[in-house]
């Protein structure tokens, strides 16, 4: 496991390892007494935290850095890269492959200027005596706006590589994306990437289906920031609302998230504006508790453990859900872990179980522990 201090630190660099003092809640109900224990501080705009082997935790860094933070010494610029960054945009995902300790292959998510185009990239790295080199691109799309970029990328426990687009921004999805399955954008993929550029797993749903991608698994996504996947397999995908609900859920293969007719658990469109035959949120918080939801993780060890851990970027508040048993299950109310002075833009969770959470404003990286 990663130590509670751990280093960020690169010579005349602003990252830099800390053993500052616990964060506190500042105020709201709390139903778990946690703290927030600052590991490494001034990190960038992370949005991504990842476990290697040897303990390496691998941060990202929104404006094209990935860093190498070994579990003693000083972190490295691990891997640098070109982005169109500000608001949404940027270096927004990395995955390790599987058998990355073997194989050295990872894979990134950024957007970037192609001439008049706004474009994100899924690109294939492999690691050398040099370090990381790009090996090729693995699937491109043409991003309308520069929001709802979503960006996460997330192995399964079936080796497959889950790609989770946005509708494409700007607000109210215009073009009708998150229902059109002939896009990628609204959409979650489900990619074969030992199979170069990429192959179509033949038990995507919608393999052979006229008018559809077949890499789509899921459709209906307004803006899937972050997803995981649960001890058990199924895959839980925190959508950002737009006007009124912030949704987790989890999202099976073929589903319907609902997104652009539905919102949380509420319509939001049009006069058929049912909830049938879609994969409604277990769970989804108003906009007097926070406006933009980011997913997380379920804690191993600790006094969160078997709690899915999330947050929501524009309060700082955090919460720990029961995942339902049930597909279709419904929570009435999740555990406030409190509000803290943070805007949490990702999770992560280190090989011993304990959950991380990164503020993006500062960039420092804590770990979630119970109070001492």
């Amino acid at each position: 496991m990663i130590p509670l201090v751990a280093s960020c630190a690169l010579l005349a660099a602003p990252c830099q390892r800390t053993d500052g003092a616990p964060v506190e809640p500042v105020d709201g109900a709390v139903a778990l007494p946690v703290q927030l224990r600052p590991i490494a501080t001034g990190c960038g705009r992370v949005v991504d935290l990842d476990e290697g082997p040897a303990d390496v935790l691998f941060v990202t860094d929104q404006r094209g850095t990935v860093w190498r933070l070994p579990r003693e010494g000083s972190a490295e610029k691990w891997l640098e890269v070109e982005v169109s960054f500000g608001g949404e945009r940027g270096l927004l995902g990395l995955a390790l492959h599987p058998a990355f300790a073997d194989n050295g292959r990872l894979y990134t998510n950024r957007t970037l200027q192609d001439g008049d185009r706004l474009v994100s990239r899924v690109e294939e790295w492999r690691v050398g005596p040099a370090g990381p080199r790009l090996h090729h691109l693995v699937y491109e799309v043409v991003q309308p706006f520069g929001n709802h970029n979503a960006g996460h990328l997330e192995f399964g426990p079936d080796g497959m590589l889950y790609v989770g687009w946005g509708d494409g921004g700007k607000a109210g999805d215009p073009f009708g994306h998150g229902q059109n399955r002939s896009t990628a954008l609204g959409s979650m993929l489900r990619l074969d990437v030992d199979t170069q550029p990429f192959g179509v797993p033949p038990d995507n749903p919608f393999v052979g289906q006229e008018d559809v991608l077949p890499e789509i698994w899921a459709y209906g996504l307004r803006n899937p920031w972050r997803y995981t996947f649960d001890p058990q397999g199924r895959m839980v995908v925190a959508d950002v609302g737009q006007n009124a609900w912030e949704e987790v859920g989890f999202l099976t293969s073929g589903d319907d998230a609902g997104w652009s007719v539905r919102e949380g658990r509420s319509c939001f469109r049009g006069a058929a504006c049912t909830s049938e035959g879609r994969r409604e949120p277990f769970w989804s918080y108003g906009h007097d508790q926070g406006s933009s939801v980011t997913g997380g993780v379920v804690a191993g060890a600790g006094p969160l453990s078997g709690l899915y851990v999330l947050g929501d970027y524009v309060s700082g508040r955090l919460w720990a859900l029961p995942l339902p048993s049930a597909l279709d299950g419904v929570l009435d109310a999740g555990l406030p872990l409190g509000r803290f002075e943070v805007h949490p833009a990702t999770f992560g969770r280190l090989e011993s179980g304990h959950v991380l959470v990164a503020d993006h404003h500062s960039g420092t990286i804590y770990q979630v522990q119970g109070r001492q």
